[in-house]
């Protein structure tokens, strides 16, 4: 029976002050660790050393850093991982992002990309271009200007370059299973005393077989995300093939016309709101407790930071306002699922979230659309139940009406057609093209000129 992984989340009882003194305190150590990599993996000169990353894990091992912590392995061990996974995504975003600028470069021959191409989708080989180290190449390449093309992977890499993040969360770590034990109705955390643990009360008594866990920290709670293995259900009625379009005001639109996730826009607006209320309404104490601070006048500093900032409070607040976000995405995912019984969904292969015009204040909103974890969860959600999850482009989608396959325009949120008077919403129709281009019915006119995803 295929097995698939999917989060299953518990949640402790309250905690004692001494419980949460204690797991923030591995948390802020967790931090640390990851800041650490960052600092010293993320540049240039280490790249070759993340492939696959054996050669980190030494040095980290080497390093005093674990014994200066006090911070047991089996927390250690997976900050180490955990930023290492970070800093090999960045990496990949930035050869996607240096393969797209080449692609619009004319200036560039077909083999000149080719050979570009070749690079890139090598780690090593990009690592030894980017350090100035020789590399065996193909006879293919033998005729080409090498050189010149290396410094064009070698200054494209460098403008866009990320910047070494130490931006770690301190709300959050990841433990082994040496570090963690279910038992009595809760799990008990190593510690760093030898052979002494720390108890934890769940509110539920389910004990997980499982090799790590993540722990995600509350203002006196704690949430524990488990990978668990289970069986994919099997729907024999979910026989539909659909497609979704995306967006931050309706989460989905399907091309059937059904809408799911309606309120998401409001809940998220007030999210953004309330946010930037407290954020304007704490930035004179901020600058105040900054200049304090630099002026050598801690004390009053510390009073102004604990009286008037009150971060702790903030992020409990966020942390209780995004499980319920989360809680209505996976709801609606649910429901969407019941209604359409589909056998197939598709969707759009990436979801543009900022443009060049767009303002300040939609930039801030969009920022929290949370398109990410709905990506995630949909995705995690056909896995589990037997449905295909495709992706497709979403170019032109929205421009080509979906009836006649002509050319229309877009007011507000209805797409209108010249050529058949098609009047609908243009996330409808936008998700009727989806589905018609995972079909290969769809044809965008030779006219058209500036795609638009999606």
């Amino acid at each position: 029976m295929e097995k698939v992984i999917r989060a299953v989340r518990q949640y402790s009882k309250p905690l004692s002050a001494d419980t949460m003194l204690f797991l923030r305190g591995i948390a802020e150590d967790y931090a640390r660790v990851k800041n650490y990599v960052y600092r010293r993996y993320s540049g240039i000169a280490s790249l070759e050393k993340l492939y696959p990353g054996y050669t980190v894990q030494g040095e980290m091992n080497a390093t005093s850093l674990r014994t200066d912590l006090n911070l047991p392995y089996g927390y250690y061990g997976l900050a180490m991982f955990d930023a290492l996974r970070d800093i090999k995504t960045a990496w990949s975003n930035l050869q996607s992002k240096v393969s797209e600028l080449v692609r619009k470069n004319e200036n560039l021959s077909d083999s000149e990309r080719r050979y570009i191409y070749w690079v890139l989708n090598r780690d090593k080989v990009y690592a030894a271009v980017l350090n100035r180290t020789t590399t065996e190449l193909p006879d293919n390449f033998a005729e080409l200007d090498v050189k010149r093309l290396d410094n064009l992977i070698c200054r494209l890499t460098r403008k866009h370059k990320f910047a070494a993040s130490e931006a770690a969360s301190v709300n959050y770590f990841q433990a082994m299973k040496k570090c963690f034990q279910y038992e009595n109705g809760g799990i008990r955390f190593t510690s760093r005393i030898p052979r002494k643990r720390v108890f934890v009360p769940l509110t539920d008594g389910t004990a997980y077989n499982v090799s790590q866990i993540t722990v995600q920290l509350a203002e006196n709670t704690i949430e524990l995300i488990v990978p668990v293995e289970t069986s994919v259900k099997r729907h024999f009625d979910y026989t539909n093939k659909i497609a979704l379009s995306l967006g931050y005001t309706v989460m989905f639109t399907a091309s059937g016309g059904a809408e799911y996730g309606a309120e998401l826009g409001k809940l998220l607006n007030a999210r953004s709101e309330r946010i930037a209320g407290k954020r304007k309404f704490r930035a004179p104490y901020y600058k105040l407790y900054k200049t304090l601070t630099t002026d050598g006048n801690a004390k009053l500093a510390e009073t102004i930071y604990s009286n008037n900032l009150g971060a702790k409070k903030l992020g409990a607040q966020n942390l209780r306002e995004l499980g319920g976000i989360k809680s209505y995405i996976n709801a609606e995912i649910n429901r969407m699922f019941e209604s359409e019984k589909p056998a197939e969904i598709v969707i759009p292969a990436q979801s543009k979230q900022f443009t060049p015009e767009m303002s300040q204040s939609a930039k801030r909103k969009l920022s929290k659309w949370q398109i990410g974890y709905i990506r995630k969860r949909l995705e995690d959600k056909c896995a589990s139940n037997g449905i295909t999850l495709s992706k497709v482009s979403g170019a032109y989608t929205g421009m080509i009406c979906a009836v006649c396959g002509d050319s229309g325009e877009r007011v507000k949120q209805t797409f209108c057609c010249g050529t058949c008077g098609t009047r609908v919403s243009y996330p409808e129709n936008a998700a009727r093209n989806l589905l018609r281009k995972s079909e290969g019915t769809f044809a965008a006119p030779v006219s058209t000129v500036n795609p638009s995803a999606e």
